[in-house]
């Protein structure tokens, strides 16, 4: 899958980003708060492409814990990347499955990406998709959201109730593959960005990784829940496989232990 330089794909064609509406418009979701903060951050803030990241159109994205699809619509209509996605819970999953239907060059697969290839449990929130996660707990995740909702001043019935609906859980059995074992199976020689969002299973994506096949990917953005040490953990790997690494926290994501890390390969003094 050949990349292509800033505005062609990779056949030669010109390819022209979307705006802000045409992404919002491939997109649905039966909650339309869930949809509409992450249309904010990832497609009017951008959040995946700062800190020297960029997607040239005709590039590979690998979307791990690609939710309900923003990601991919933002990478394929902003970025023209060709892009795989990754959700493992099914409900979720059924709904990116039918926004990556409407996109050029999109693929939804229903798979965990973790340390070993096999099964596993994940928690589904059905009505907090995006904190659905192998390492759910719900105290935990009632508090990191109760902080997330203070952090945009919304009022204290309005976050009670929305705290309220994470006791509805529900467990699923998904697929679980590592993410060598993804790269084979789709045979995907050149990876330019690896996105990450899986909410503590962070460190597992990178443990999924062949010595040999950390070559291929030219760039990393992760979502990382600080926790035990997990943030240095994570970092540090990447600065061992020569990786540039920046770690920014959102305002919204302020008191949270929640950050955003960008890795990014050292340019040569000719690039």
């Amino acid at each position: 899958m050949a990349e292509g330089p800033s505005g062609v794909d990779g056949d030669g064609t010109t390819f022209t980003p979307a705006s802000d509406e045409e992404i919002v418009a491939v997109l649905n979701h039966p909650d339309r708060a869930q949809l509409l903060y992450q249309v904010l951050e990832i497609v009017r803030d951008e959040c995946y492409i700062r800190n020297g990241v960029t997607v040239e159109p005709g590039s590979v994205v690998l979307d791990v814990g690609a939710n309900a699809g923003v990601s991919a619509a933002f990478f394929a209509l902003r970025c023209g990347a060709v892009v795989h996605s990754f959700e493992a819970a099914r409900p979720v999953f059924e709904i990116l499955e039918g926004v990556t239907a409407r996109l050029p060059g999109c693929f939804a697969h229903n798979f965990a990406v973790g340390r070993t290839d096999g099964s596993a449990e994940i928690a589904w929130y059905p009505h907090a998709d995006a904190m659905s996660s192998l390492y759910a707990d719900q105290a935990t995740d009632q508090a990191f959201l109760r902080s997330c909702l203070e952090n945009t001043n919304m009022p204290e019935s309005d976050i009670a109730a929305r705290v309220a609906d994470l006791d509805d859980v529900v467990r699923l059995d998904c697929e679980l593959r590592r993410l060598s074992t993804l790269l084979e199976h789709f045979r995907i020689d050149h990876v330019s960005l690896l996105k990450i969002d899986v909410e503590r299973a962070e460190l597992d994506v990178l443990a999924g990784i062949d010595p040999g096949d950390w070559p291929r990917i030219g760039q990393v953005v992760a979502e990382v829940h600080d926790e035990e040490d997990r943030l240095l953990q994570f970092t540090d790997i990447l600065a061992d496989q020569g990786f540039e690494v920046i770690v920014e926290e959102d305002a919204a994501m302020t008191g949270t232990g929640v950050v955003l890390v960008y890795a990014t390969r050292p340019r040569t003094s000719s690039g």
